[in-house]
């Protein structure tokens, strides 16, 4: 996604030095906004305005400004830089759907741009790991954290949340998920044909 950003800016005239300028930006504000928006859809209807912008305040600059993102930004780690940026959002938006502040439609609609810029996770098959296994915990405790763990209705509610979340990040990862997939089939077929050899 980030060369097919650099691309287009390439492609209207910008000059290199300048696009990578653009990109570095917008890699590092993201992350920022990401968390914000993290932070408002938790804190905002039982906090004050004034403390839930300190808290986003807080939290972002933690978040943009911690020693361990300096590798990252030095090897511009795509996969790591993604999981950033969208992790927090992910989350967001699963929230707002859970507790029904948005309907699935708008869920889905969304949804989709951030599962879409969330294919650079794709390049790192152990940080695809880590941010489905940061999301998996949160579904599972979305139901005790809101003491609704009894409710039915908040389990429907979660599963048809989750089910449109699949329909529409499959297709729009299809393009990585798939060879990602063949690899691996790959590599464990490789794998089994050299232990029977050995065998």
């Amino acid at each position: 996604l980030a060369f097919a950003q650099q691309s287009i800016l390439l492609k209207i005239g910008i000059g290199v030095a300048l696009t990578q300028r653009l990109i570095m930006v917008l890699w590092f504000t993201l992350p920022g906004l990401s968390v914000v928006f993290l932070v408002w859809t938790i804190l905002r209807d039982w906090t004050p305005v004034w403390r839930w912008k300190v808290a986003a305040i807080a939290a972002a600059s933690f978040y943009m400004f911690n020693l361990y993102l300096e590798n990252v930004w030095l090897g511009f780690n795509m996969a790591v830089l993604t999981a950033q940026a969208t992790l927090p959002a992910f989350l967001a938006l699963l929230y707002l759907a859970f507790s029904r502040r948005i309907s699935l439609r708008l869920f889905a609609l969304l949804f989709a741009p951030v599962a879409l810029w969330a294919s650079g996770i794709g390049v790192n098959p152990p940080m695809v790991v880590v941010v489905l296994g940061a999301l998996v915990a949160f579904v599972g405790a979305y139901p005790f954290i809101t003491g609704r763990s009894r409710s039915l209705d908040s389990y429907r509610r979660v599963g048809a949340t989750l089910a449109v979340g699949i329909t529409v990040a499959l297709p729009l990862n299809a393009f990585w998920l798939l060879p990602f997939v063949e690899q691996i089939r790959a590599t464990t077929g490789a794998e089994i044909t050299g232990a029977s050899e050995l065998a």
